[in-house]
């Protein structure tokens, strides 16, 4: 693109017709640059952005449409010297696929935060991810989810709460007879 924006990155600008309610993933990929994602609503407001989304250097955003109309995407660099080819997609997902890729978004953010020694924030976003889970009805991920949060409270030293967490981990792989995964939250 020949457009700049305020950081001297180029960028291109596409367009789609995107309706209330509607799931959309935006994933922009370049093995060229690492890429920037930033999605404007009808009025031009920003209500989305985006930059290592998939854990590498490619941006994805996920979101449920607030409003009819039309959409812009700005597809970016993250610097002003990203040059290259990109790709980018957009595609409509159900909504059980939206929470799932989002409960998993705060799966991995959680893990980021929990290896940054952050436990208490890695806490918050284990829990909104465990909630995902529980409604998804995805147990074994629900009980994955519960014993990294036992990690977390590890982390910061208040063990009686670890120990709650480690306790709902095993009762959960006990009711799924996931032998494993028992063995896995006694392991704490």
């Amino acid at each position: 693109g020949d457009d700049t924006l305020r950081d001297e990155s180029l960028y291109n600008t596409y367009t789609f017709e995107g309706t209330e309610g509607q799931f959309i993933r935006i994933q922009l990929d370049s093995d060229d640059f690492d890429t920037y994602l930033i999605l404007l609503a009808p009025d031009g407001d920003k209500i989305a952005e985006n930059d290592d989304g998939l854990g590498g250097t490619n941006s994805v955003i996920q979101i449920e449409l607030p409003q009819t109309g039309s959409y812009s995407i700005i597809a970016n660099s993250y610097n002003s010297s990203g040059r290259g080819e990109y790709l980018l997609e957009v595609s409509e997902i159900a909504e059980e696929d939206h929470r799932l890729l989002t409960a998993n978004n705060f799966l991995q953010q959680g893990n980021q935060q929990y290896r940054a020694s952050r436990f208490l924030e890695a806490i918050r976003l284990f829990e909104e991810a465990q909630k995902l889970y529980q409604a998804l009805g995805d147990r074994e991920q629900e009980a994955l989810t519960a014993r990294l949060i036992g990690n977390a409270y590890s982390g910061l030293e208040d063990y009686q709460t670890a120990i709650i967490y480690y306790e709902e981990s095993f009762n959960i792989f006990r009711e799924t007879n996931n032998s494993s995964g028992q063995g896995v939250a006694l392991n704490n």
